[in-house]
């Protein structure tokens, strides 16, 4: 997570700069954090937020929803943000959100990627698909390391 310096959230709307390593500390020592790429404009972006909204409403103590936007301005940025939580990189730090999505190999969105933030090391790549598919065990398997979904619940449809 070296790449992550700091990061604003939405507060009375307005962006208010948080510093990521003050907050990681301030928060549990087991917190994962999920770089959320999405945007207001795309529509399956727009389905699965209020879920993960829900699901960091659920496990604030243990989890942590950083949104990097695909957004076309900030205006949209924080409209697609607002109430639900997620703390944000900034809108104006466009390198930094292409360097992430790139050295994260982020080639669609909604994609949720789950990081340790003691290791820095990427977790899983499966973030949506886990909360959608494996909801009531997926922190405890990335907790371990794991994807947070296995290939049968990918597959099952009902």
């Amino acid at each position: 997570m070296s790449l992550l310096s700091s990061i604003t959230r939405v507060q009375n709307d307005a962006l208010v700069d948080v510093e990521l390593p003050e907050f990681l500390q301030s928060s549990s020592t087991n917190k994962l954090v999920a770089l959320y790429f999405s945007a207001i404009w795309c529509p399956p972006c727009r389905n699965f937020s209020p879920t993960l909204a829900s699901f960091l409403k659920e496990h604030e103590d243990e989890f942590a929803v950083i949104y990097v936007s695909c957004d076309n301005n900030e205006d949209e940025m924080k409209e697609n943000v607002a109430g639900k939580g997620y703390l944000c990189i900034p809108f104006d730090d466009w390198q930094l959100r292409q360097k992430l999505s790139s050295e994260l190999s982020v080639s669609m969105i909604p994609s949720l990627i789950i990081m340790d933030p003691r290791s820095g090391q990427v977790v899983s790549t499966w973030g949506k698909s886990a909360i959608l598919k494996n909801r009531d065990h997926c922190l405890q398997e990335w907790s371990r390391g794991h994807s947070g979904v296995s290939w049968l619940q990918l597959m099952k449809f009902w």
